[in-house]
């Protein structure tokens, strides 16, 4: 039997955050001896097909340029990320194993930082999905998360885990994993 290789946890930040939130989850992640990454889409400036069009570009032109991961890929969106996340899966050359979204929303709907809809890719979601709650402010996306059928985490904390509690946080995405990882093996 083939060992199958653990996953490599790619952290896509919120676009209105810094990454330091999600540096220590990304450390916790790695003494596990599992793959992880940051993506940085703070510092993104608009293109002229809009700021959602600018950071999916940005996110993909990362996670595809990454080098050195092997396992499953399994896509972390961290709160204003989420709504970006399905456009993000779905330009990928490589597949995403699955798609987490920490503490994020989930509809695509405007953002009114950026005042603009961001549209759902045709087929979304195409891999399995999950929700790791972190705190009570983000009840209405875990609620829409578990009436479609996905799993949900939830975390007694606060939006800010990631770096406050990064090796529970960490121990979550992995449980969240293990159950999404039956789904993903062909």
């Amino acid at each position: 039997m083939e060992a199958t290789l653990p996953p490599s946890f790619v952290l896509i930040g919120s676009p209105v955050l810094s990454v330091c939130a999600l540096e220590p989850l990304a450390e916790a992640l790695r003494e596990a001896s599992l793959g992880a990454c940051i993506i940085d889409l703070a510092e993104v400036v608009p293109s002229a097909d809009g700021w959602h069009a600018a950071h999916v570009e940005a996110a993909v032109h990362a996670i595809d340029a990454r080098e050195g991961a092997n396992g499953p890929l399994v896509l972390v969106g961290y709160s204003g990320a989420g709504p970006l996340l399905p456009l993000i899966a779905m330009a990928l050359a490589q597949r995403p194993a699955a798609c987490v979204f920490l503490d994020a929303g989930l509809r695509p709907r405007p953002l009114s930082y950026f005042a603009e809809p961001i549209p759902v890719p045709v087929g979304w979601p195409h891999v399995p999905c999950g929700y790791l709650q972190l705190s009570a402010g983000y009840d209405v996306p875990a609620h829409r998360a578990s009436a479609l059928g996905w799993p949900v985490i939830r975390v007694e904390g606060t939006h800010f885990s990631a770096m406050t509690e990064p090796r529970c946080v960490a121990d979550e995405l992995q449980a969240l994993w293990r159950h999404l990882a039956p789904d993903v093996s062909d």
